[in-house]
């Protein structure tokens, strides 16, 4: 969204007819545009490492629940007895 405002604005640039004021707004606009550009794509690295890292914490904590599942298992087999034969 803000690399589309900024592309619209440096068109917008091209096309006007440039007076000072204008010029310096625009100029103003396009620094200000860069540098929200600037913030939001580092937000979205350290989103991106958060998720990551967030996304190994569950594998881990699967494993975990894995492995209680299986003792779990192993403990039920061990407390059932034996079937009997049919007579």
């Amino acid at each position: 969204e803000i690399s589309s405002q900024l592309r619209l604005a440096e068109a917008e640039m091209k096309q006007r007819p440039a007076t000072d004021a204008w010029v310096k707004d625009m100029e103003h606009k396009l620094a200000l545009g860069r540098t929200e550009l600037e913030q939001a794509s580092k937000l979205e690295s350290q989103l991106r490492a958060q998720e990551a890292e967030l996304a190994a914490e569950l594998r881990t904590e699967q494993a975990k629940a894995d492995e209680l599942a299986s003792k779990i298992e192993g403990l039920e087999r061990a407390l059932t007895p034996p079937a009997q034969p049919a007579r």
